[in-house]
């Protein structure tokens, strides 16, 4: 369950919005291509301090064992009130008592099937609505038939503390500290803050947990090259299809590693609130063979989904394209 603020709470914590970098998206910048870069706060609160959630769904090829496996996405991005040294949801009455802050939660949900085999993967991340701040924590797991993946990020004063645990004997449980860098993870919340809190050129930032997990490989920092591109093609799994979206009306957000060679394209929309199409990853294994990973975008809705939580709600799900609970 998932507590948003209304635009009376908002209103009222305007001085500790400001503390904590919101009023960064009140200017309304214009970039020299003219993309909005930032939200005007009148817009922002009508569309994200509204009771709900925006939830999206997506089709998802997902790369797996030298195969493309299809399945389904959903991201939820919300509001909530979070404490920031306990890095916990604050779920009292008051949270303004508490020294709580507004986050923007990211959950990133991906279910798909190897043959006879399930896999289920979420990602969560918790980013202060600064414009040029980090997540204050990432989460990760990774359900699969063979056993159990879950990783936690939480930032402190000297960066970021790393906790493993893993069914995995290579892997097991391990714990360690990374410098307090960009995150993959976290730059998917910055689209929705405003292209001008994405970061171009050479980075130091740490891979995606999903990525990282998926693949076994230790989590560290890494090199990438970031740009921002005007004039995107919509994502597509399965080929090109007609009434699509012009390009002229998406962005492309790229990160392209070397080491190991990877790359990443986050492709969404120009203006405001600047909503996902789609994503592609592609990588190249030990072998040299590229793999495709892609999501394209399905339903997008507004709504307070924990209230939605009874059997009468069931047939939501076949509306917003998501198997119901007989699988169909």
């Amino acid at each position: 369950m998932s507590r948003v603020e209304d635009s009376g709470r908002g209103r009222k914590r305007l001085g500790r919005l400001a503390a904590f970098g919101i009023l960064g998206l009140a200017v309304c910048a214009l970039s020299p291509s003219g993309i909005r870069a930032q939200a005007e706060p009148a817009r922002f609160d009508a569309y994200w301090r509204r009771g709900k959630a925006e939830l999206t769904s997506f089709r998802l090829l997902q790369a797996r064992y030298g195969e493309v496996h299809e399945g389904h996405a959903v991201l939820i991005f919300v509001l909530e009130d979070m404490r920031p040294v306990l890095q916990v949801k604050d779920e009292s009455a008051d949270p303004s008592s508490r020294g709580s802050i507004p986050v923007m939660k990211l959950n990133r949900i991906e279910k798909f099937a190897t043959g006879f085999y399930d896999y289920s993967m979420m990602a969560s991340v918790f980013h202060p609505l600064g414009p040029d701040s980090l997540p204050l924590k990432i989460t990760a797991s990774i359900q699969e038939w063979c056993g159990h993946v879950f990783q936690q990020m939480n930032r402190r004063s000297d960066g970021w503390r790393v906790r493993l645990h893993s069914y995995f004997e290579k892997e097991a449980d391990s714990e360690r500290k990374l410098p307090g860098v960009l995150t993959e993870d976290g730059l998917w919340v910055r689209i929705r803050l405003g292209p001008s809190n994405l970061p171009t050129g050479v980075l130091d930032i740490v891979p995606g947990l999903f990525d990282t997990r998926l693949r076994h490989r230790e989590l560290a920092v890494r090199k990438a090259e970031a740009a921002l591109l005007p004039n995107a093609k919509p994502i597509r799994v399965m080929g090109e299809k007609g009434g699509e979206e012009p390009a002229s009306s998406l962005l492309r957000y790229k990160l392209e590693y070397s080491d190991p060679k990877r790359s990443l394209e986050i492709v969404f929309e120009k203006d405001f609130p600047w909503r996902i199409q789609g994503w592609e990853e592609r990588y190249v294994d030990r072998s040299g063979k590229e793999h495709r990973t892609a999501a394209e975008r399905g339903k997008v809705l507004m709504s307070d989904y924990w209230n939605r939580r009874f059997g009468r709600f069931a047939g939501m799900r076949k509306e917003f394209g998501l198997p119901d609970m007989k699988g169909k």
